[in-house]
């Protein structure tokens, strides 16, 4: 059986402690638009999925989506009301702020690990918002 403090976290065992750590200071390194910070978080491997399902893939890629993003919307802030584990990830619930219409949302995410870094970002939320993956970036279908 496993604490609520060692619980699993993709590959490798992280703490939930460190698991949320690690998703505050991702969130954290957004509102800042610190890519370096961001980066360092990333898996190699890591995806970005939209609440369409369509997918950005690899660290580079996930920044230079990131990079393009805050041309578009500089004012973008990302506000968690929620952050709890379910099934060996992290689920947030909050508020994407911008001055776009089409980036704004109440919106859940759900942060996969994969030796203790975040392999995957994915949002839910209305589909009245904009497809970020084709707007930003290479595109895969789930």
């Amino acid at each position: 059986m496993q604490s609520s403090t060692a619980l699993e976290f993709g590959v490798f065992r992280i703490g939930l402690r460190s698991a949320r750590r690690m998703v505050r200071r991702y969130v954290a390194f957004l509102n800042a638009r610190d890519l370096d910070g961001i980066a360092g978080l990333l898996h190699e491997r890591c995806c970005l999925v939209d609440r369409y399902g369509d997918r950005i893939e690899g660290r580079e890629a996930v920044i230079r989506a990131t990079e393009r993003f805050f041309e578009l919307e500089p004012h973008f802030y990302l506000r968690i009301d929620a952050l709890v584990e379910h099934e060996g990830d992290i689920m947030l619930r909050g508020q994407a702020i911008a001055t776009r219409p089409e980036f704004q949302a109440d919106a859940m995410w759900r942060v996969s690990f994969e030796h203790g870094l975040i392999s995957c970002w994915a949002s839910f939320g209305p589909h009245a918002s904009a497809r970020l993956a084709q707007l930003l970036g290479d595109k895969r279908q789930r």
